[in-house]
C-alpha cells in the first residue's frame, strides 16, 4: 500500500461516519456473541421483541442505525446491559494553540478526560 493510500484510510477512518459505523459492527458482535451464549434463534428473538425477523437480522448486522428503544429492546430479550459513555474529547498536545503573550495566568489545571457514564440495567 502506498503512502497516499494510507494517508487517505486515515483520514476516512478518523470521519464522523466511519466511526460510527464502527461502533455499529461493535456492538453488533456483542449482541450476537450474547446470542450465541443463550442459544436463541432471530425468529425467537424477534418474538419477544415484538418486531419481525428481518428487523432483527437488520440490528445484528450492524450496517443500519438503530434507536436507543430499539437497541435497549434487544438488550432485554437478550438479558444484559446497554452502556452508553459520553467523554470529552482531550486535544492532541500539538493541537493546542500556543499561548499569547500578556495573557492571563491560566487557571487551575482540568482533569486531562472527564466522562460521564449512562448505565441502563434492566433487571
Amino acid at each position: 500500500m502506498n503512502e497516499r493510500t494510507k494517508i487517505w484510510l486515515d483520514e476516512m477512518a478518523a470521519m464522523p461516519e466511519s466511526i460510527a459505523e464502527g461502533i455499529a459492527l461493535d456492538l453488533a458482535l456483542e449482541f450476537e456473541k450474547r446470542r450465541d451464549e443463550l442459544g436463541l434463534s432471530y425468529a425467537e428473538i424477534a418474538r419477544r421483541m415484538g418486531v419481525s425477523r428481518q428487523r432483527v437480522h437488520r440490528l445484528f448486522s450492524g450496517t443500519q442505525n438503530s434507536t436507543i428503544g430499539s437497541l435497549l429492546k434487544l438488550a432485554l430479550v437478550l438479558d444484559c446491559n446497554l452502556e452508553i459513555n459520553i467523554a470529552a474529547q482531550v486535544p492532541e498536545p500539538d493541537a493546542v494553540p500556543a499561548k499569547k503573550k500578556n495573557h492571563k495566568p491560566a487557571a487551575k489545571a482540568r482533569p486531562q478526560r472527564k466522562s460521564s457514564r449512562v448505565k441502563h440495567h434492566l433487571k
